[in-house]
C-alpha cells in the first residue's frame, strides 16, 4: 500500500533514489545488459542480476559503457544509455529507451533480414569493414611485373538459374577455401565473378584486421567453386597496392544508403506557403522523386549556400589642388593608381594616362606585394562556411607618375557660356591575364556558376579602368572696389575703358595690394558672388566677354533682393557699361589678349555682406 506524504523528498546522496536504476557498468552494452538480466560480468563477477520479483513494466535502468582507456571501477565512461522494460519485465524484453519509443519507429533491414524496428542511431562504417552497409571493392587487374591479379581459370562450370542473372558477368560465388602466403591470414570469405567458365573478377566480402598486405598470394583451388564444379585449374590473386586504403586494409568502393524517399500523396502535392528549412515555398512533392531521405533532409536542414566573392579594385588619384586652375599655369601633379586583387588573379600591366594617352606603363611580375586585405565579414569574406578563399592572399600593386611641367590647357575650340573651361583627366588601367579561382559552396563543393565580375560570380580575366577626378582649366574674372573718397576712380573716368586698363596695369584691379581687390579662377556662367560690406564705395568687375551678359543684382544674398542692371547712364546702381577691354594674364606668359567685359557703379554704393550678379 502506498504511503500518502505531504511534501517532498531530498535524497541527500549522489545516487538514484532507486538502487534497480544502477547504473549497471560494463565493457560494452552487451555486458551490461547481461549485468541486468543475468548478472556475474567479466568486469564485475560478483554483481547479482536484477531479480524478476523487483521489476515492473516501465522500470529503467541506466547503462554505463567502459570509454576507450579507461579501467573499472573509475572510468572514464561513455554518457548514460537508458533502457527500459517497455512490454514487459522478461530478459528479452529489456530495449533501449528512445525517442521513438512512444512514436513511430524506424526498421533497419540487411539482405532482407529485419536487424531493428527501434533505432536511435546508425552507424554505417563501425570499426574497418564492419560497418552496417558496406559495398566490397574489387581487386584490381593490374598484377605484378610478372603476372596478372588474376590468372585466368577454365574447366569450371556453375549450378544456377540463368533466369535470375541478366546480362554479364554471371552469377557470385561465396565462401571460397582459401590459402594465403601472409604469415596470419586464412579463412577469408571471397566471391568470384566468372563467365564462360573463367574467372573475371574476384572481391574480398570479409577483411579481418591485419588479415593481408601487399603482394600476398590468394589461391582458390577450382574444386571449391561451385556444388558440382569440375574444374581442375586452381586460380591465383596477387593482392596489389590499388587494393588497399591508407591505413592498409583492403578499400571499400562505396558505402550506399538506398532509402528512398516515399509519400502517398498526390503527384500535384506542394509544400506550405513559408519555406521550410531550404526548401522553398510551394515547392513541387516530385521535386524529391528518387531521392534519398538523406538527401530530403539535407535540402531541408542544410541547404546549398552559394559563395560571395570581392571584386577587384582600381582607383586612381591626383594630387591637383585647387582643383580650378589658371588657364596656362604650369604645375606637376602626382598621380596614383592602386590595384587590390582579391578574388581575382594576379595584376600584370598596369597603365598610367592623361586625357587618353599614355604616360606611364609597368609590368608586375609574381608575386606582388601583399598589401591587401580581405573584409572578415560581409560579401567577399575572407572565410566562408569554413571555406577560405583560394585566392588570399589578396594583393596590392601601387604605381606612381609625377607629370612634370604641364601645363593647364586652354579652351577647346570657340569659348562660350558653356564652354568655358578645359578639363585634364587622370586615369590607369589594369590587366588581369587569367581567371580567379572558384570558391567553396556551403557543402564544400567548388562553386559551378559562370565566371563574371561582380559578387556572385568567380571573377574572369579583364582589364580594369578608373578615372581620377577630373579638374579645370578657367580665365579669371576681376574685381575692384573703392571708396568714395579715391580720386582716382571718380567722375568721367569710372565710365571708360581706358581708365579700367590702367587700374588693371598699375595693379588696382586683380591681385592688388589692397584687400578690396582680386580676383577669382572659376565659371562665371551663372552666379558671380563678390565680397560685400562696401559702404558707400565704387565697383569694377571685369568678366570675360564669352560669357553671357549679366542683368541682375542682389546686394543681400541669400534672401531675394533684387535688381536689375541697367544701361550705362540709365542711373542704375550697376550698370552694363557695354565697353571691352582686352588684358593679359598678371603672370607673364599664361594668356594674353583676352577680351573682357565691365560692369561699374556710377555712383558710391553700399552693398551688404556679400554682392551678387547674374
Amino acid at each position: 500500500m502506498a504511503i500518502a506524504l505531504s511534501d517532498s523528498l531530498l535524497v541527500q546522496t549522489a545516487k538514484p533514489a532507486d538502487d534497480k536504476y544502477g547504473p549497471w557498468k560494463g565493457d560494452d552494452i552487451a555486458e551490461c545488459i547481461d549485468a541486468v538480466t543475468v548478472g556475474g560480468t567479466s568486469s564485475f563477477p560478483l554483481l547479482p542480476p536484477l531479480d524478476s520479483t523487483y521489476r515492473y513494466q516501465g522500470l529503467t535502468v541506466g547503462l554505463l559503457v567502459l570509454s576507450s582507456g579507461g579501467t573499472h571501477p573509475s572510468g572514464p565512461y561513455d554518457p548514460v544509455v537508458e533502457y527500459w522494460f517497455k512490454d514487459g519485465i522478461a530478459d528479452n524484453q529489456l530495449i533501449q529507451k528512445t525517442s521513438s519509443s512512444n512514436g513511430g519507429s524506424i526498421e533497419i533491414f540487411q539482405t532482407g533480414t529485419s536487424l531493428s524496428t527501434d533505432v536511435r542511431s546508425i552507424d554505417v562504417n563501425q570499426g574497418k569493414g564492419n560497418g552496417l552497409i558496406t559495398q566490397i571493392k574489387a581487386l584490381t587487374n593490374s598484377g605484378s611485373s610478372t603476372a596478372a591479379n588474376f590468372t585466368a581459370t577454365t574447366g569450371i562450370t556453375l549450378d544456377f538459374d540463368p533466369t535470375s542473372v541478366t546480362g554479364t558477368p554471371q552469377g557470385i560465388v561465396g565462401n571460397l577455401a582459401t590459402t594465403t602466403t601472409s604469415a596470419s591470414g586464412t579463412g577469408a570469405t571471397l566471391s568470384v565473378n566468372v563467365k564462360g567458365g573463367t574467372v573475371v573478377s574476384v572481391r574480398i566480402d570479409s577483411d579481418p584486421s591485419g588479415q593481408y598486405v601487399n603482394g600476398d598470394d590468394l589461391i582458390i583451388a577450382a574444386g571449391s567453386i561451385g556444388i558440382n564444379s569440375t574444374g581442375t585449374t586452381d586460380t591465383l590473386i596477387k593482392l596489389d597496392t590499388a587494393d588497399f586504403d591508407s591505413d592498409g586494409y583492403i578499400s571499400k568502393e562505396k558505402v550506399i544508403l538506398n532509402t528512398l524517399f516515399d509519400t502517398q500523396l498526390p503527384a500535384n502535392s506542394v509544400t506550405g506557403n513559408s519555406a521550410v528549412g531550404g526548401v522553398a515555398p510551394a515547392t513541387s512533392i516530385t521535386s524529391f522523386s528518387g531521392d534519398s531521405v538523406v538527401d530530403v533532409l539535407n535540402k531541408i536542414l542544410f541547404p546549398t549556400q552559394l559563395p560571395t566573392y570581392k571584386v577587384p579594385t582600381l582607383t586612381t588619384s591626383e594630387n591637383v589642388n585647387p582643383n580650378n586652375q589658371e588657364i596656362g599655369a604650369s604645375i606637376s601633379p602626382i598621380i596614383t593608381s592602386t590595384a587590390n586583387t582579391f578574388d581575382a588573379s594576379d595584376f600584370e600591366d598596369q597603365v598610367i594616362k592623361r586625357d587618353g594617352i599614355t604616360l606611364q606603363t609597368t609590368t608586375h611580375t609574381a608575386p606582388n606585394p601583399t598589401a591587401g586585405s580581405f573584409p572578415s565579414t560581409g560579401t567577399g569574406a575572407l572565410v566562408q562556411f569554413g571555406f577560405t578563399s583560394p585566392n588570399a592572399p589578396a594583393k596590392r600593386v601601387t604605381d606612381t607618375f609625377t607629370d612634370t611641367g604641364y601645363v593647364i590647357p586652354g579652351i577647346s575650340g570657340t569659348p562660350s557660356n558653356s564652354n568655358n573651361r578645359s578639363v585634364t583627366t587622370y586615369s590607369s588601367t589594369a590587366n588581369i591575364p587569367q581567371n580567379g579561382q572558384r570558391r567553396k559552396n556551403s557543402l564544400g563543393v567548388d562553386d559551378s556558376r559562370a565566371f563574371g565580375t561582380n559578387a556572385n560570380s568567380p571573377q574572369i580575366a579583364r582589364t580594369l579602368s578608373a578615372n581620377a577626378s577630373s579638374f579645370s582649366g578657367y580665365y579669371p574674372w576681376f574685381y575692384y572696389v573703392a571708396p568714395s573718397t579715391s580720386s582716382s576712380f571718380t567722375g568721367a573716368n569710372q565710365a571708360t575703358a581706358n581708365f579700367i586698363k590702367a587700374e588693371w596695369v598699375a595693379g588696382n584691379i586683380g591681385p592688388a595690394t589692397s584687400s578690396a581687390a582680386g580676383y577669382t579662377i572659376g565659371s562665371a556662367a551663372g552666379n558671380v558672388l563678390l565680397p560685400g560690406n562696401a559702404a558707400s564705395s565704387y565697383l569694377a568687375i571685369a568678366i570675360p566677354a564669352f560669357y553671357n551678359s549679366k542683368t541682375t543684382w542682389d546686394a543681400t544674398p541669400p534672401a531675394s533682393n533684387t535688381s536689375t542692371i541697367t544701361a550705362q547712364g540709365a542711373g542704375g546702381a550697376i550698370e552694363d557699361g557695354n565697353f571691352l577691354i582686352t588684358l593679359d594674364s598678371l603672370v607673364p606668359g599664361r594668356w594674353s589678349g583676352v577680351s573682357y567685359k565691365v560692369y561699374l557703379t556710377p555712383i558710391a554704393t553700399t552693398f551688404g555682406p556679400t554682392l551678387k550678379i547674374f
